[in-house]
């Protein structure tokens, strides 16, 4: 660990075991429902699979950019995700989804503006603040333009609506004030700034409530709201400590919704078992860990 490519040799390693991983349980999760729609119990795969070779290509160029480079590129970078997060909101050029309008589509591939946002985002806050630390910088120096352009994307995101993303780019914005060296009275202020606008914005809409209380209590609704959480659990409970085999869940024959995307790692702790699913969420946390070393 002392080498001086360790952190980015296991950053790529645990990468590519995640996205390996990601591919297999894609496949196995969405076979029943490719063959269902399309015939083939590959079609779901095989756009994952182009993607993930297309994401590859997309880092190794990205490695041979230089980080000035990438500095100097950050603000257009999230200039022009602001504008796709205007244009995705108005109706006939952004596409709703299970009630979000959040994607483009284009020649039948979508693009989600919000993802690309919040690695912009990320990277020209951390050109700012680095830009503008030290000794004689002042609170205001990192709160402005920082927390204006944040506010700016979170209504943006927040009238799609899309709860999820905004709460990941509070997260990107609190770690990134942590990092720079915010005076802890001030990020305490802010953290719970943040989290009284997540609890009233989790509870103001009808969508955001209904999931907020089938989290709380999902046997109230066990045919509504909480249908896809009671599922999930079966699964997961069906697994046990060594699981069922990889192919062999019985939630993704139509029981369990969306198995294949938000709903996954449910099949991966019923095919997988407990031990499986501690994989995974320990390969995570030592991405986390990393990650927060790098930093």
């Amino acid at each position: 660990m002392a080498r001086p490519l360790a952190s980015f040799h296991l950053v790529v390693t645990i990468a590519v075991l995640l996205t390996v991983l990601g591919l297999v349980m894609v496949l196995s999760s969405s076979s029943v429902e490719a063959v269902a729609s399309d015939g083939s119990a590959y079609g779901l795969f095989t756009s994952q699979v182009i993607f993930a070779i297309l994401g590859f290509v997309v880092f190794y160029i990205a490695l041979q950019v230089p980080v000035r480079m990438l500095r100097r590129l950050s603000f257009p970078a999230l200039a022009a995700t602001v504008v796709m997060l205007a244009l995705v909101l108005i109706p006939g050029i952004g596409t709703e989804s299970q009630g979000t309008r959040g994607w483009f589509v284009i020649a039948g591939i979508s693009i989600q503006p919000s993802e690309l946002a919040k690695i912009a985002f990320a990277v020209w806050g951390a050109h700012l603040l680095a830009t503008r630390r030290g000794e004689h910088s002042t609170l205001k120096d990192m709160l402005v333009p920082l927390i204006p352009a944040a506010l700016l994307v979170t209504i943006l995101i927040v009238l799609q609506p899309d709860l999820g993303t905004t709460v990941s780019l509070a997260i990107i914005v609190l770690a990134l004030l942590w990092f720079a060296g915010l005076p802890l009275r001030v990020f305490l202020g802010i953290v719970g700034t943040a989290t009284a606008l997540a609890v009233v914005l989790a509870l103001t809409a009808g969508y955001r409530s209904a999931r907020v209380r089938a989290f709380l209590n999902p046997g109230e609704d066990p045919q509504g709201i909480g249908y896809q959480a009671r599922q999930a659990k079966f699964s997961l409970a069906d697994g046990g400590i060594w699981g069922r085999g990889l192919g062999q869940s019985r939630a993704k024959w139509s029981y369990l919704p969306n198995a294949h995307n938000d709903f996954i790692f449910a099949i991966i702790g019923e095919e997988l078992g407990f031990l499986g699913g501690v994989a995974v969420i320990g390969l995570f946390g030592l991405f986390a860990y990393v990650g927060l070393r790098i930093a």
